[in-house]
């Protein structure tokens, strides 16, 4: 559901893009959660989940086990994922550039919305989806990077920040600035939204304005968050004619005036041949 203003800050994540990286990792507040379990932790060195190895051998992402991060701050990720390119349905590999790194589930989340939702809406605009701008993934920090707020999604690797897309034609549907048509944002937003369990964009809470969040957040009672208000992008203003000088418009209609009359006048009589020169 889309919940109403005013945001309550503690059903909300989040960063400004790829949060201003330097951040050292927060200490964790009295009585945080410690890092979700992971039921893999099992796997072997460098093997993916069972999930996300069956999406890599039948081709439909690009993914690869990263080193584990151990528990810190509240934060950590046992078996990282690390995915950087979704293969849509008409064969064509989408990039994430970088490529983005969380759990399993998210990875497949996010590559399954990419495949499936926006694959389609960018097809529908008559070309297709080249690369997927990633703006944050795992990352260890406070919620907003406000000191002593909640560990973001980010911590656990359940969230997804992106800044937009690039199209084969050249192209880019951006967050920032409002540069996507109304149509794809509609669709864009209904398709994450109901994938997603929390998604802030631009009108949320104001640490959204370039980039949209989504994650896997658990609440109680199931309650799912959705705030991006969505507008027109701005449209182009023709460029302005310059105004005539004071009497060009009127010299300019004499002189086609004279053109005219000079045209009317009837040229002498071609000379018969054999004629000596006039005197």
């Amino acid at each position: 559901m889309d919940l109403g203003d005013p945001v309550d800050e503690e059903d909300v994540e989040e960063e400004g893009p790829a949060a201003q990286a330097g951040t050292p990792p927060p200490a964790a507040p009295p009585g945080a959660a410690p890092p979700r379990p992971d039921r893999q932790e099992a796997l072997a060195a460098g093997e993916l989940p069972p999930l996300c190895a069956g999406l890599v051998a039948e081709k439909t992402i690009v993914a690869e086990r990263a080193p584990p991060i151990a528990p810190k701050g509240g934060c950590g990720l046992p078996v990282p994922v690390r995915i950087s390119a979704v293969r849509l349905a008409d064969g064509n590999l989408a990039t994430l550039s970088p490529p983005a790194t969380m759990r399993c589930e998210m990875v497949a989340a996010v590559a399954a919305w990419i495949r499936e939702d926006i694959g389609p809406a960018v097809a529908a605009m008559g070309t297709r989806l080249e690369t997927v701008r990633v703006a944050d993934s795992y990352s260890c920090r406070p919620r907003n990077r406000r000191s002593g707020a909640k560990i973001s999604e980010h911590g656990q690797g359940n969230a997804f920040d992106t800044y937009g897309f690039v199209l084969a034609d050249g192209r880019a549907l951006t967050v920032k600035g409002r540069q996507m048509p109304l149509e794809f944002q509609t669709v864009m937003k209904a398709s994450v939204c109901a994938r997603f369990t929390t998604v802030l964009g631009n009108g949320s809470d104001g640490y959204h304005e370039d980039h949209v969040h989504m994650d896997l957040a658990e609440r109680r009672l199931g309650i799912r968050l959705c705030k991006w208000k969505l507008s027109e992008p701005p449209t182009l203003v023709a460029a302005a004619r310059p105004e005539p000088k004071p009497g060009a418009e009127a010299a300019s209609a004499q002189g086609e005036a004279d053109a005219e009359m000079a045209a009317d006048v009837p040229l002498p009589p071609r000379r018969p041949a054999g004629l000596g020169p006039r005197g």
